[in-house]
C-alpha cells in the first residue's frame, strides 16, 4: 500500500506539474543516469553495423562514444562529399544519440520539382561530423570525404522534446520534414520513404526541398559549391594532402569490400586521375593552404592568373582563374536590425581583378578573361599594384560609363566580345568602362577571405585611397539603413540594392544568404527561341521570341519584346541569331505570333526588363536590355519573384555617380565615397566600426544625369498598339492612362517615321522635356495627317480634353482669360502627340507669373545661301558678347538650318528686358559683323549669305521651338541642346533624329535644364543698361 500511495503521489506531481522538493533529487538523478544509461545502450546497439565493418585496432575512424557527445541544445547536421567507388553526397542527421545517415548520389537540390534518390545507410557516430580526409584504398568506403555542409536542424515550428519526437515519429513514419540552418543550405526539405523500390537491407528515400520562400528553382547548388566549408579546399587538394588520410594498413581479407579503392594507394578510383593532374599545384597550394578561405582554391591564390602585355584572348584563357565570386541569394524583405550593410547592384560585368606591379587580368564568373576588351581597366589595376607596392585580388563590377557616370549594361555590349584591336582603342575614349571595386580578397600575401566583411572593407578602402582613376572606382557601401538605400535605388533607377552581413567571410562560388539581393524591377534572363519579321521600317527583326527552361527539362515560352533596341543593335542580334536559324520550333507549344515567325536554336541568352508576370505565365510589357554571354542558357528559369515594394521602378539610363559613394568623411549611411583621384576615406577604417568614410566628387559641370528610357513600359505599350492596329489604351502610371490612334500613320514619309514612333519617342525623353515645359502655356502646331499635310496653330485647348490633360485659364495681354494646354506632365505632353503635335513649344513664362520671362532668346536663323559654318561664326560671335557682359546662356540647334541661344533671366525680369538684352547682343554681332550677320527685320532687305539674328521671338505669347523637341522637317530632327565646346566646324545637327537623339541624352545628360536654373543677375543687367 505505501509503494501504491507513493506510486499514486508522484503520478499526480507530475500531472500536476508541481515542483519536486529537495527530497526528490536523488530519485530523479538516479532516474536520469538511467536515461542516459539507456540512450547510450540503443546507440550502441545502432552503431552494431558501423563497428561490424570497421576494424579499429587499425584504422582511426571514430569509435562512436554517441550519446556522450549528443548535442544539449540543437540537433545538428553534416554533410560530406564522398568520392568513392562513385561520388556521392553522404546526408546525415543528429538523432537520439547517432548520426542517421544516406547516401545521395546526386546531392540536394534547391528546387522542389527535383527529387533526388537518398539511400539509407548505417548509422554514424557523432563524432564522424567533424572528418574531412582520404580514406585510403582498399579501406571500406575508401576515398576522399569532404565537409560540405554543416549546421543545426530541427522539426518545423517544433522545439525541444516536441520536435525531437516530430522527427522521430517523421522517420518511423516514413516522411521526415526538417528545416536546415547550414552554411550552404537553409530551409526546409522533406525525406520521403519509398516503399518496395528497393533489393537491399535499407529502404529508399526521396529528397525533397520544401516549397517555403526559400527554393530556387533551377539552381544547382551541387555544381555551384565545390569547396569545403571547413578548409576551403577542392577534392583533388583534399585527395593530395596527406595531414588527415587514415590508414588502417588492413588487408584485403579483414572484412573490407574487395575490388573497392582499386587505384593508387590513399586515392580512390573516381579521384585518381583528378589527383594526378593536381600533383604539381599541390605542392604550390601547400603553403598557401592555411590561409585559404573555404571556397577558394589555394593553387589560384598562390599562383593567380595575370594578364601581361595584353595578350591575345586566346593566350589570356591559359591564365583563367579558379577563383569564383561569391553570389547573393534573392533576397524577400529588407534585412532589419544590426549588422548589415546596403550597396548598389551594379548593371555590368562581374569579375574578379588580379593586380600586380607588373601585368593584371580580369576574368568573369564564367571563366572568361576580358582583359584585352577593357585594357583601360588593366592600366589602372597595374597602377594600383605598383602604388601600394604589392600585388591585390579584388572582387568588383565593370560598367560603362557616360560622362563619368555609371551608365547602362547594353552600353558594354559593344565591347563584351571584340578583338578588333581598333575599336578597343577607340572605345577607351569614346565608350570608357571602369572596375567598381567592392571587395578585397587577397592584400599581398595576405588572405583576407575568411576575415568579416568591414575588415575587407576597411583595407579595401586603405589600398584604393588616393589611388583611384576614372577607370577604377570604389563602389558605395552605407551600413544601417536599407530602406534609405532602397529610396534611392528608386529615385535613380538602380535595378536593386544588395545587403551583405557585416560579419560574412567571403565565400567564393557560393550563393550565401548572408548577401541578399533586393530587386526592385522585374528583370531576369531568359533564351532567345526565334524573331519575328520585321513591319514597315523595322529592319532585321520584329520581335525576340523569348523562353526559359522548367522543371522538366522544357522550354517554355513566355512572350515577345521588339522594345529596347537600337537600329544596329537589331543588325547584331540578326547576326547571333541567323545561323541558328531552324525548322521546327523549339518551345514546347509554339506560339502564335502577330508577324511570320523565324525559329531558333535556344541558345542567345538575354536580359529583360518587364512589368509583371501574368497569371498564364507571360511578361508584361517585356524590354530588351542586351545579351547575357556569361550565362549558359540550359541554366535559364524563371526566377523567384522578390520585388521590393514601393512602386514599379523605371529603369534609367545610368545607375548614376550615386551608384558611386558621393559624400565626406563620417557620412553614416550616406555611403563611402569613390573620387577619382582623390582620397577614399578618413583616418583609420571606419568599416571596423560597422561605418564607411569617404570622399566627394566633384561631378562634371556640364553633365547631369537624367533617366532617358525610364518610361519603357510606356514605350513597349505603344510599339504593341501599332503592331496590333494602332489604337488602344495606354497606362501612364499612378491610374493616369489615354486613348491613342493612328499609330501606324506615317507622319514623315521620306523618312517612313510613324505617329507611333513620334509617340515613343516623347514617351522616352519625357523626363527632360517635362522640366522645360512645366507650368508653361503650349503653343500647338498641329500637323494631323503629317508633316506634308495641312498644318495649322492652335492656341486654345480643345473643349473636352481627357482626364489627367492640364488646362488653365491664362490671362491674355487684352486681360482676357483663354483656357490653354499646360506642360509639366507625361499625360498632357502625350495628348499633345495624339492632336498631332510634331512639337511642343512652351511660353517664355510661366502660367503664375505671365508678365514675367524667365529666358530671352537669339534665334541664329541662316538665309538661303548662308552655310551652316557661318552659322557657327555667328554663335561664336554671340558667345563672345555674352562673355564681355559676363553672362551665361545655353545653346541648343534649331532642329531646323540654325542654332538657339538661350540667357536666362534674373527673377522679375520683365518682356521689355528679354527684347531689349537679345537685341543689344544682335546689334554688336551685326554692326561688328555685317556681312555675316544681320538683324534687318525685311526679308527682302537682307542679304542671302548672312544668318538672321532674330531678337524678336521675345514677346509676350510668342514660342520658339523647346528642347529636345521634334520639328516637323524631312528627316524628323530633334531640338537638340549642344556645349558651347561643340561648337566645331565638324558639327552635323542633321544627325540629331528622332532615332539617334534619345542615345546622345543618356550618353551627355541634360545639358539643358540646369543651364536655365542658374539665373543670370539683375546687377549684370543693370550694368548692361548703364552701358547701353
Amino acid at each position: 500500500m505505501p509503494a501504491k500511495k507513493a506510486s499514486g503521489k508522484k503520478t499526480s506531481s507530475k500531472r500536476t506539474g508541481a515542483k519536486r522538493t529537495s527530497s526528490a533529487g536523488p530519485r530523479s538523478s538516479a532516474k536520469t543516469r538511467s536515461k542516459t544509461a539507456t540512450a547510450a545502450t540503443r546507440a550502441r546497439d545502432k552503431l552494431a553495423e558501423y563497428w561490424r565493418k570497421r576494424d579499429f585496432s587499425k584504422t582511426k575512424e571514430p569509435s562512436g562514444s554517441a550519446a556522450d557527445e549528443s548535442s544539449k541544445s540543437r540537433l545538428r547536421f553534416v554533410i560530406q562529399k564522398h568520392a568513392a567507388s562513385h561520388l556521392h553526397f553522404d546526408f546525415r542527421l543528429e538523432l537520439d544519440g547517432v548520426m542517421k545517415s544516406w547516401a545521395v548520389p546526386k546531392g540536394p537540390s534547391y528546387d522542389p520539382a527535383v527529387k533526388r534518390l537518398a539511400m539509407e545507410v548505417e548509422d554514424h557516430p557523432i563524432a564522424y561530423n567533424k572528418f574531412e580526409g582520404t580514406i585510403p584504398a582498399g579501406e571500406y568506403g575508401g576515398g576522399t570525404v569532404m565537409l560540405w555542409d554543416r549546421g543545426t536542424y530541427g522539426a518545423p515550428g517544433l522545439s525541444g522534446a516536441a520536435g525531437v519526437q516530430a522527427l522521430r515519429d517523421g522517420y518511423k513514419r516514413g516522411r521526415l520534414d526538417i528545416v536546415m540552418h547550414g552554411e550552404r543550405l537553409q530551409g526546409g526539405w522533406s525525406l520521403v520513404r519509398m516503399h518496395g523500390r528497393s533489393d537491399s537491407s535499407k529502404p529508399q528515400w526521396l529528397l525533397i526541398k520544401r516549397h517555403d520562400g526559400t527554393e530556387e528553382p533551377g539552381r544547382d547548388i551541387v555544381a555551384e559549391v565545390t569547396t569545403s566549408v571547413d578548409s576551403g579546399r577542392t577534392m583533388e587538394e583534399i585527395a593530395s594532402g596527406r595531414s588527415r588520410v587514415w590508414h588502417s594498413n588492413r588487408g584485403q581479407g579483414s572484412g573490407s569490400r574487395r575490388g573497392q579503392g582499386s587505384g593508387a594507394r590513399g586515392q580512390s578510383t573516381a579521384m585518381k586521375k583528378s589527383v594526378a593532374k593536381k600533383k604539381t599545384a599541390a605542392k604550390k597550394a601547400t603553403s598557401a593552404r592555411k590561409r585559404a578561405p573555404k571556397g577558394a582554391s589555394a593553387t589560384a591564390l598562390a599562383d593567380p592568373p595575370v594578364h601581361r602585355g595584353r595578350p591575345k584572348a586566346k593566350k589570356a584563357a591559359k591564365h583563367l582563374a579558379a577563383l569564383v565570386p561569391m553570389k547573393a541569394s534573392i533576397g524577400g524583405e529588407v534585412p532589419s536590425g544590426e549588422g548589415w550593410t546596403f550597396e548598389p547592384k551594379y548593371d555590368g560585368i562581374r569579375v574578379i581583378a588580379y593586380a600586380t606591379p607588373d601585368a593584371a587580368n580580369v576574368v568573369t564568373r564564367n571563366g572568361n578573361d576580358k582583359s584585352e576588351q577593357f585594357p583601360e581597366v588593366i592600366d589602372a589595376l597595374t597602377t594600383l599594384a605598383t602604388k601600394a607596392k604589392r600585388s591585390l585580388v579584388l572582387d568588383g563590377e565593370i560598367v560603362a560609363l557616360h560622362g563619368g557616370e555609371v551608365a547602362r549594361f547594353q552600353d558594354l555590349q559593344s565591347r563584351m566580345h571584340t578583338t578588333n584591336q581598333a575599336f578597343i582603342e577607340t572605345s577607351t575614349i569614346a565608350a570608357p568602362a571602369a572596375l567598381v571595386a567592392f571587395d578585397l580578397l587577397m592584400d599581398g600575401d595576405e588572405v583576407l577571405m575568411r576575415e568579416p566583411w568591414t575588415v575587407r572593407r576597411a583595407r579595401l578602402e586603405q589600398r584604393l585611397r588616393n589611388r583611384t582613376s576614372p577607370a577604377l572606382l570604389l563602389g558605395e557601401s552605407a551600413p544601417g539603413d536599407g530602406e534609405e538605400m532602397l529610396e534611392k535605388a528608386r529615385k535613380l533607377g538602380w535595378e536593386g540594392v544588395i545587403a551583405k552581413r557585416m560579419d560574412e567571410r567571403y565565400q567564393p562560388g557560393e550563393r550565401s544568404r548572408g548577401w541578399l539581393k533586393l530587386k526592385i524591377e522585374h528583370r531576369q534572363e531568359f533564351v532567345v527561341g526565334g524573331w519575328t519579321e520585321p513591319r514597315k521600317t523595322r529592319e532585321h527583326i520584329g520581335a525576340l521570341l523569348l523562353g526559359h527552361y522548367d522543371e522538366e527539362g522544357d522550354f517554355v515560352y513566355v512572350g515577345h519584346t521588339g522594345g529596347g533596341f537600337t537600329r544596329e543593335g537589331l543588325k547584331e542580334m540578326y547576326k547571333r541569331l541567323a545561323p541558328l536559324e531552324r525548322k521546327s520550333s523549339p518551345f514546347a507549344e509554339t506560339p502564335k505570333t502577330n508577324e511570320k515567325a523565324h525559329w531558333a536554336t535556344p541558345k542567345v541568352v538575354v536580359e529583360v526588363k518587364f512589368g509583371e508576370w501574368t497569371a498564364e505565365g507571360k511578361l508584361r510589357q517585356p524590354i530588351f536590355v542586351g545579351v547575357r554571354d556569361d550565362k549558359p542558357a540550359r541554366e535559364v528559369v524563371r526566377e523567384p519573384e522578390s520585388v521590393q515594394e514601393g512602386g514599379r521602378v523605371r529603369r534609367k539610363s545610368g545607375a548614376g555617380a550615386s551608384a558611386l559613394a558621393k559624400k565626406g568623411p563620417g557620412a553614416r549611411r550616406k555611403g563611402t565615397a569613390a573620387k577619382r583621384g582623390s582620397a577614399v576615406g578618413g583616418r583609420g577604417s571606419a568599416a571596423k566600426r560597422g561605418t564607411t568614410k569617404g570622399a566627394t566628387t566633384k561631378r562634371r559641370a556640364e553633365f547631369t544625369e537624367v533617366p532617358v528610357y525610364a518610361n519603357a513600359p510606356i514605350v513597349a505599350r505603344l510599339e504593341e498598339l501599332e503592331r496590333e492596329g494602332g489604337r488602344g489604351t495606354v497606362a501612364l502610371g499612378r491610374g493616369a492612362s489615354l486613348d491613342v490612334s493612328s499609330l501606324d500613320k506615317v507622319y514623315f514619309p521620306k523618312d517612313g517615321i510613324t505617329k507611333g514612333a513620334l509617340f515613343r519617342y516623347y514617351a522616352t525623353v519625357a523626363p527632360l522635356i517635362l522640366p522645360t515645359v512645366k507650368d508653361r502655356a503650349l503653343v500647338l502646331k498641329r500637323t494631323p495627317e503629317g508633316i506634308e499635310g495641312e498644318t495649322f496653330f492652335q492656341q486654345k485647348a480643345p473643349d473636352e480634353a481627357p482626364e489627367g490633360v492640364r488646362v488653365e485659364n491664362v490671362p491674355e495681354s487684352d486681360g482676357d482669360m483663354k483656357r490653354r494646354l499646360v506642360g509639366g506632365d507625361i499625360t498632357t505632353l502625350l495628348y499633345c502627340v495624339q492632336l498631332g503635335c510634331v512639337s511642343t513649344d512652351p511660353w517664355h513664362s510661366r502660367v503664375q507669373s505671365p508678365e514675367n520671362p524667365d529666358y530671352t532668346y537669339l534665334d541664329l536663323d541662316p538665309q538661303p545661301k548662308a552655310g551652316f559654318q557661318r552659322v557657327l561664326d555667328v554663335a561664336r560671335w554671340v558667345k563672345e558678347e555674352l562673355d564681355a557682359l559676363g553672362l551665361h546662356a545655353a545653346l541648343k540647334t534649331s532642329g531646323s538650318r540654325g542654332l538657339h541661344v538661350c540667357v536666362p533671366l534674373p527673377p522679375s525680369a520683365t518682356w521689355d528686358t528679354a527684347v531689349t538684352l537679345a537685341q543689344i547682343i544682335a546689334a554688336n554681332v551685326a554692326q561688328k559683323h555685317p556681312k555675316d550677320a544681320t538683324i534687318t527685320r525685311s526679308v527682302s532687305d537682307r542679304s542671302p549669305k548672312a544668318v538672321y539674328v532674330d531678337y524678336l521671338q521675345n514677346i509676350r505669347g510668342k514660342s520658339i521651338a523647346g528642347a529636345y523637341c521634334v520639328r516637323a522637317k524631312p528627316g524628323a530632327t530633334v531640338s537638340t541642346p549642344l556645349a558651347w565646346k561643340e561648337l566645331t566646324d565638324d558639327l552635323d545637327i542633321r544627325e540629331f533624329t528622332v532615332e539617334t537623339a534619345p542615345a546622345r541624352f543618356k550618353k551627355v545628360g541634360d545639358l539643358w535644364n540646369p543651364a536655365l536654373k542658374k539665373r543670370n543677375s539683375a546687377a549684370a543687367l543693370r550694368g548692361l543698361a548703364r552701358a547701353k
